[in-house]
């Protein structure tokens, strides 16, 4: 309808140039307007589970772990004297069993621990799932509907503002997000996010008015046979309502209040002494 052009009775039907042409643009559409705010229609919440960083069973400080070593890998069954590799390490298994999601309690456990790999540390294996290389400890697998970061472990980091430097990591950043996965010190990860959501009756009617423009922008020159002037000033129309959706937004996304009393160390200290 933006364009003038009729309206789409299927969007699935293979013989509608204009069923066509928006299938094609719509994921670059949507994921390019999702990007732009931490949309409330749009937020979802996990926590993230640690991932799994495949390394070789092999180090050229110690050729000689067993051939039969293998990266450690959650729900596997385990006998004893197995060995796995984990983080660059290798490790024999103590006790026979069936691996958790989480390397660090079954190693707490007791079920394995670090034989005859050569470690950088003296003070045995670095805390995290990530490779000794690696500036994070740890690797945490991002959902497959992710689209953009807004919290993690409470913590604002949208548009790398204030509360998402100086906290930990490389060059004062709290994480890192690379090949689908967040890296960070940090030993969980709760993450408040913007999704990817198929499901159009959840929008906002100002994202979906942000989205209806970018979408025609992208196809405006396309569908018409004529130079780029429609989709020009469609895109300035696009970047009009974004910024007027990206206020309503924010002004909905209510600030926690702070609360002097709660929050007190010496307050909480007070209920916890021993002597009550």
């Amino acid at each position: 309808m933006q364009l003038g052009q009729r309206k789409i009775q299927s969007i699935n039907n293979q013989s509608d140039a204009n069923a066509i042409a928006c299938n094609v643009a719509w994921n670059e559409a949507f994921g390019s307007v999702a990007r732009e705010a931490p949309w409330n229609c749009l937020k979802a919440l996990a926590t993230l589970p640690q991932l799994v960083v495949p390394v070789t069973a092999t180090n050229p400080n110690n050729p000689n772990i067993p051939s039969t070593a293998t990266v450690w890998t959650p729900g596997t069954s385990y006998a004893v004297n197995a060995y796995v590799t984990y983080a660059g390490y290798l490790y024999q298994c103590l006790i026979a069993n069936v691996a958790s999601t989480n390397f660090a309690s079954d190693l707490t456990k007791g079920y394995w621990f670090q034989t005859n790999l050569f470690s950088a540390s003296y003070l045995g294996p670095l805390p995290g799932n990530t490779v000794p290389a690696s500036e994070w400890a740890y690797a945490y697998a991002l959902p497959s509907d992710f689209i953009t970061l807004i919290e993690l472990n409470n913590n604002n980091v949208w548009g790398g503002g204030a509360t998402a430097w100086g906290t930990a990591g490389s060059q004062g950043a709290s994480h890192e997000i690379f090949q689908n996965a967040l890296y960070t010190n940090q030993t969980f990860a709760n993450i408040k996010y913007v999704q990817y959501q198929p499901d159009t009756t959840k929008y906002d009617a100002l994202f979906t008015d942000a989205l209806t423009l970018k979408l025609a922008a992208i196809i405006a020159t396309d569908l018409r046979k004529d130079d780029a002037t429609l989709s020009l000033r469609l895109k300035q129309e696009y970047k009009q309502v974004l910024s007027e959706a990206r206020t309503k937004n924010a002004g909905e996304d209510k600030l926690r209040r702070y609360n002097i009393v709660s929050e007190s160390r010496f307050i909480r200290s007070r209920w916890r002494s021993t002597n009550g």
